[in-house]
Order: structure tokens, then sequence, then C-alpha cells
């Protein structure tokens, strides 16, 4: 190899500074909100999951407004507010919590802090699969400096973490599911979608899309997995908590949720059919399971099916043989689904991190040709500022998700999140505006992934597919 020119060592010593040092702030900026600044938190949705798994360990039933009050005060997991209604108990799939059975063996604060940091190791491995499988063209200091910069940007991360939500593990499935779908491994495609619907249900909606598409071989591991994992649970917690869960706690999440963390079309449609106030609080603040009337219902029914024919039409049921037509239908279906679930809270939006990470670092994948290019990247950074406009700080004038409790490191202005609601007060004044920002945006971002699918069935797309080819090329 020949020696780089006196220039291009100059350039290099400049750039590799400046790279690492563009690392290290963005790194500093996500782990101050993601990891010091969220160490002590409550971790209310991951205390509600333990608690699931400690009475599943138990043989309880974990389902029910006020099953597991008495059983998470004698473990010492917060109950201030929780376990009172609907969206405050435990709601996710048996498997759900099946899956935190290691952790029953700690006591609750050492539990939420190794599952904190557990889900910086899933957040990592997402990034680092997300990498591997869009292979950007960029040197490597900038592209690890950049997909840094992104994620710190992605201030969805701090509520998620301090909450200790799931949403890295399902990032992770869904992009180790993408991996093994762009690399023709139906295998790791199935089982990994699999897992993530045990995790939560909704990523089952991409199993549609292997069967709309002819994929019968990642369906067939899909189906195979999620029979062994309910099998196995199924033995483990009995039948009783499967019937809790289809006959109670499932029929009653169909009818959504008002509050206004909750982004889907599915909550436009709710808050439209149910009283301003219930149950004594206010429609956009209650947890409780909404009084949504009928024409409401059937309404928001129809609008979904209307998303599912829109995906059908856009998504042609033939085998996707480039890899710019995989990536888009993959996360376009993400969206959508994101879109007409009955409930999906503002931080689910995490899932599409790897669209984002594409569409900036490898734009073949998202991006149209032409003038269109354009647009679509602009529609797509409206969104990401949208969708990660600071996540839920309360009406307090400190964000109630993070508690210092004398940790050294936490400086709650060095979370972006909080900053710029300190500055702007949206929640603490305008929460109406809210309901506003997140659902435009997650139907942008879906949108934006629609038309450059679409830019693929045009005349000229051999023409395009040929350019993502030569995109590809070694330099």
């Amino acid at each position: 190899m020949p020696e780089p020119r006196p220039a291009g060592r100059l350039r290099l010593a400049l750039e590799w500074p400046a790279a690492i040092l563009v690392t290290l702030l963005s790194l500093a900026v996500l782990l101050n909100g993601t990891l010091a600044s969220s160490w002590s938190a409550n971790h209310v949705d991951f205390s509600i999951n333990l608690t699931a798994a400690h009475a599943l360990r138990h043989g309880a039933d974990p389902y029910g407004e006020e099953a597991l009050f008495d059983r998470a005060e004698s473990l010492g997991s917060p109950t201030a507010f929780v376990y009172r209604s609907l969206f405050t108990s435990y709601i996710q799939p048996p498997t759900s919590a099946l899956s935190l059975l290691p952790l029953t063996a700690l006591p609750w604060r050492d539990a939420s802090r190794a599952y904190l940091v557990l889900n910086h190791v899933f957040l990592a491995a997402a990034v680092g699969v997300t990498l591997v499988t869009i292979r950007p063209r960029l040197p490597l200091r900038w592209t690890v400096a950049a997909a840094a910069a992104i994620v710190a940007a992605f201030a969805q991360l701090n509520a998620s973490f301090a909450l200790g939500q799931v949403d890295a593990t399902v990032l992770l499935l869904l992009s180790a599911g993408y991996w093994g779908y762009s690399r023709d491994k139906p295998a790791v495609t199935g089982v990994a979608l699999a897992l993530a619907a045990a995790v939560k249900l909704v990523p089952g909606v991409l199993v549609l899309y292997f069967l709309w598409k002819r994929r019968m071989d990642v369906v067939a591991w899909a189906a195979g997995a999620g029979a062994a994992l309910l099998a196995v649970s199924l033995a483990y917690v009995g039948p009783d908590v499967y019937e809790s869960y289809l006959t109670q706690t499932l029929p009653s999440l169909l009818h959504g949720s008002t509050h206004y963390t909750n982004v889907s079309l599915g909550a436009a449609f709710a808050r439209a059919g149910t009283p301003d106030v219930y149950n004594g609080l206010p429609a956009v603040l209650s947890l409780s399971e909404p009084p949504v009337e009928t024409w409401a219902r059937a309404l928001g029914a129809a609008v979904g099916i209307g998303v599912i024919g829109g995906l059908a039409f856009v998504i042609p049921p033939r085998k996707a043989e480039d890899e710019a037509r995989r990536f888009r239908e993959y996360y376009l279906v993400v969206a959508a689904a994101l879109a007409i679930n009955s409930v999906t809270w503002e931080f689910y939006v995490i899932w599409l991190l790897p669209a984002f990470l594409a569409a900036a670092l490898a734009p073949w994948l998202v991006l149209p040709g032409g003038r269109l290019r354009w647009a679509v990247a602009a529609a797509l950074a409206a969104a990401f500022i949208g969708l990660n406009y600071p996540a839920d700080c309360g009406s307090s004038f400190d964000c109630y998700l993070f508690a210092p409790e004398g940790l050294v490191l936490y400086e709650p202005d060095w979370v972006p999140s909080v900053w710029v609601e300190r500055q702007v007060h949206l929640y603490t004044d305008h929460l109406d505006a809210v309901l506003y920002l997140r659902l435009p945006s997650l139907l942008l971002a879906g949108g934006a992934l629609g038309v450059s699918l679409l830019a693929l069935r045009r005349a000229s797309a051999p023409g395009e597919r040929e350019a993502v080819v030569r995109a590809r090329a070694p330099a």
C-alpha cells in the first residue's frame, strides 16, 4: 500500500482527534441521561415487570389492577401511583415477565440497576448490529462518531431507560431480525421476531409481512420458535395465567389509552370517543381503561384496516431482491405497526432508530434518487426532531423520572431533554401541543419510508437499483 501524501497524513492527524472528540462528547451526553441520571430512578415499569416475574415464580397470577400491590410492597419495590389502574399494572404477555426470572434472585434495587446496565448493553449491541448490516461507506472513525451523535440525540432513550422499559431489548431483536433478512438467514430472522413478540406483541406484525412476501421459511422459524416459547411458558405458569391475560387484560388493552404519552392513531380515536374527564382525572392524564364509545372503536379499526391495505399496495407480494427494498419495507411495517397499535407509548419509537441511522450513514438504503431525495431527507429530519422532543419530564421543574440520591455525576441540565423542556415548557404549559407533535412525526417517518418504497416502483426503478449497487461497490 503506498504511503499517504503529507497532506493526507495531516488530514488523518486532524480527523482522528476530531472524531474521537465527537464520539466522547456524544457518549458523555448520552450516558448522563441514560445511566448517571437514571441510576437511582424508580424504574417503575421494570419494577412492575419484576414483581410480575416474582409472582409467576411463586405460582401466582400477575394480572389485575391491584394483584401485585402487596407483593411489590414486600419486595421494597415502588408502589406510589402504581397498581391502581390498567396501565400501572402488569399488562405484557407472561413470557415477557418470565424473561426477568434470573433477576428475581436479586433485591429490587440491585435488579433494577442490573437491568439498566443490560439496557445499555442491548442498545450498544443493536447499534453495532445495525452498522454491520447497513455497512456505511464512511471511514470507521466517522461512522462511530456519527452513530454516537445520532444515538445521543435520541432523547426517548432517557425516559425509556429511567422507566426500565424493554425498548432496547426489542430494538436489538428487530435489528437482529433485519440482519438475518439481509443475509438470507431465515432462522435468525424468525427466531428474533418470535422472541420480540414474546416481549411485546407488536413486532409479531412482521411475521405477517413475511407471510405476505411468501417467505415461508421465515414464517416457519417464527412459528416454531413461538410455539416452543408458548409451550415452555404454559408449562411453567399454567393455563389460568394465560386465561387471565387473553380474556381480561388483552381485551382491555385493545380499547387503547387516552394518556398523552400514547402516540398511536388508536389514541387519537380513544380521546375523541371518551369524556374529557373520567375516573376523576382529565382523559389525557388517565392511565385507566378508557370508556371509549363504539363509533370511535369502529373508526379506529377502519383506519387500521386502511393502513394495512396501504401496506399491501406499497409492498408487492414477491421476494424483495435488493437490499434497499428490503430495508424500506421492513421498517415501514414497523412504523405502521406503531401507528395502528392501540397503545404505543412515545418511547416505542426507539425501534425506528436503525432507519434514522441508515438515512444518515447509508442513505442509499432509505432515500430515493432525484429531487425527491431531499424531500424525504427533510421529512425524516423533521420526524426525528418531533419524535425526540424531550421525553416526558412531567409538570415539575425537575424531571420526575430522574432521582439523584447523592449521585455525584448527576446534573439534570446536562440531560438535553431536561434542559430543552426547562426552556420551552411544552409539557408544563402546553400539554395539548404534545398530542399533535408525536403522532404526526410518526406518520411523517412512515410516510417518508413509504414514498421511498414507491420510488422503487417507478419506471426509473431499475436505474435506481443500479445506482444502489454502484454506491455499495468498494471505492
